[in-house]
Protein backbone atom coordinates (compact mmCIF):
# COMPACT_ATOMS: atom_id res chain seq x y z
CA UNK A 1 0.00 0.00 0.00
CA UNK A 2 1.02 3.60 -0.56
CA UNK A 3 1.36 6.38 1.57
CA UNK A 4 0.73 9.73 1.50
CA UNK A 5 3.53 12.49 2.09
CA UNK A 6 1.35 14.33 4.89
CA UNK A 7 1.03 10.29 6.82
CA UNK A 8 4.94 9.88 6.06
CA UNK A 9 5.06 13.56 7.70
CA UNK A 10 3.12 12.99 10.55
CA UNK A 11 5.07 9.69 11.37
CA UNK A 12 8.63 11.25 11.15
CA UNK A 13 7.28 13.71 13.45
CA UNK A 14 6.02 11.36 15.97
CA UNK A 15 9.45 9.53 15.92
CA UNK A 16 11.37 12.51 16.41
CA UNK A 17 9.17 13.22 19.45
CA UNK A 18 9.21 9.90 20.51
CA UNK A 19 13.19 9.51 20.45
CA UNK A 20 13.18 12.88 22.13
CA UNK A 21 11.32 11.55 25.17
CA UNK A 22 13.29 8.32 25.17
CA UNK A 23 16.39 10.41 25.45
CA UNK A 24 15.33 12.83 28.50
CA UNK A 25 14.00 9.23 30.19
CA UNK A 26 17.47 7.43 29.97
CA UNK A 27 19.40 10.60 31.03
CA UNK A 28 16.64 11.20 34.03
CA UNK A 29 17.08 7.58 35.13
CA UNK A 30 20.90 8.34 34.55
CA UNK A 31 21.00 11.80 36.48
CA UNK A 32 18.23 10.44 39.44
CA UNK A 33 21.05 7.33 40.01
CA UNK A 34 23.86 9.55 40.50
CA UNK A 35 22.45 12.59 42.61
CA UNK A 36 20.70 10.17 44.83
CA UNK A 37 23.81 10.84 47.02
CA UNK A 38 24.81 14.49 46.23
CA UNK A 39 24.43 17.09 49.12
CA UNK A 40 23.26 19.41 46.51
CA UNK A 41 20.24 17.07 45.53
CA UNK A 42 16.38 18.51 46.27
CA UNK A 43 16.86 15.48 49.42
CA UNK A 44 16.65 17.36 52.39
CA UNK A 45 15.41 14.48 54.84
CA UNK A 46 17.21 11.53 53.08
CA UNK A 47 14.25 9.73 52.43
CA UNK A 48 14.15 8.94 49.18
CA UNK A 49 16.55 6.09 48.31
CA UNK A 50 16.69 3.07 46.09
CA UNK A 51 16.63 2.31 42.53
CA UNK A 52 15.42 5.06 40.40
CA UNK A 53 12.00 3.25 39.17
CA UNK A 54 10.82 3.42 42.84
CA UNK A 55 12.00 7.00 43.85
CA UNK A 56 8.66 8.63 42.07
CA UNK A 57 6.22 6.81 44.36
CA UNK A 58 8.90 7.70 47.23
CA UNK A 59 8.16 11.24 46.61
CA UNK A 60 4.51 10.83 46.55
CA UNK A 61 3.99 8.66 49.44
CA UNK A 62 6.07 11.87 51.59
CA UNK A 63 3.17 13.99 50.81
CA UNK A 64 4.75 15.75 48.29
CA UNK A 65 2.93 16.84 45.26
CA UNK A 66 4.72 15.78 41.89
CA UNK A 67 2.48 14.46 39.60
CA UNK A 68 0.05 17.76 39.21
CA UNK A 69 3.14 20.17 38.08
CA UNK A 70 4.81 17.75 36.02
CA UNK A 71 1.67 16.89 33.90
CA UNK A 72 0.74 20.83 34.00
CA UNK A 73 4.69 21.19 32.75
CA UNK A 74 4.04 18.19 29.78
CA UNK A 75 0.75 19.54 28.71
CA UNK A 76 1.89 23.35 28.32
CA UNK A 77 5.21 21.77 26.06
CA UNK A 78 2.87 19.99 23.98
CA UNK A 79 0.30 22.50 23.81
CA UNK A 80 3.11 24.72 22.18
CA UNK A 81 4.66 21.53 19.98
CA UNK A 82 1.37 21.29 18.22
CA UNK A 83 0.03 25.12 17.97
CA UNK A 84 3.34 25.18 16.36
CA UNK A 85 3.93 22.36 13.87
CA UNK A 86 0.29 20.95 13.22
CA UNK A 87 -2.70 21.84 10.78
CA UNK A 88 -5.43 23.95 12.67
CA UNK A 89 -8.46 20.85 12.63
CA UNK A 90 -10.44 20.96 9.38
CA UNK A 91 -12.98 18.52 7.99
CA UNK A 92 -10.87 15.31 7.52
CA UNK A 93 -7.43 16.56 8.07
CA UNK A 94 -7.59 17.10 11.88
CA UNK A 95 -4.67 15.14 12.71
CA UNK A 96 -2.26 16.09 9.70
CA UNK A 97 0.76 18.51 10.17
CA UNK A 98 1.16 21.51 8.61
CA UNK A 99 3.34 21.59 5.14
CA UNK A 100 6.95 21.71 4.61
CA UNK A 101 7.18 25.06 3.27
CA UNK A 102 5.51 26.00 6.49
CA UNK A 103 7.06 23.54 9.36
CA UNK A 104 10.41 21.51 9.14
CA UNK A 105 9.14 18.83 10.97
CA UNK A 106 10.78 18.42 14.14
CA UNK A 107 12.52 22.09 14.01
CA UNK A 108 11.00 24.21 17.27
CA UNK A 109 13.03 26.97 17.54
CA UNK A 110 14.70 26.17 20.72
CA UNK A 111 18.55 26.63 20.57
CA UNK A 112 19.09 27.84 24.63
CA UNK A 113 22.84 27.75 23.87
CA UNK A 114 22.88 29.37 20.33
CA UNK A 115 24.75 26.32 18.77
CA UNK A 116 23.03 26.15 15.59
CA UNK A 117 24.12 27.81 12.74
CA UNK A 118 21.41 30.58 11.81
CA UNK A 119 22.01 32.26 8.68
CA UNK A 120 23.06 28.65 6.69
CA UNK A 121 20.20 26.32 6.06
CA UNK A 122 22.79 23.96 4.36
CA UNK A 123 25.05 24.03 7.64
CA UNK A 124 22.03 23.55 9.74
CA UNK A 125 20.81 20.32 7.62
CA UNK A 126 24.14 19.28 8.06
CA UNK A 127 24.07 19.54 11.64
CA UNK A 128 21.48 17.88 11.98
Amino acid sequence: AQAKVSEIRRWRESEIVHGRVAMLAALGFIVQEQLEDFPAFLNADGHITGPAIYQFQQVEARGAVFWEPLLLAIGLAESYRVGLGWATPVGNGFNSVKPADEYELGNLGFDPLNLGPKDDPVAWKDMQ
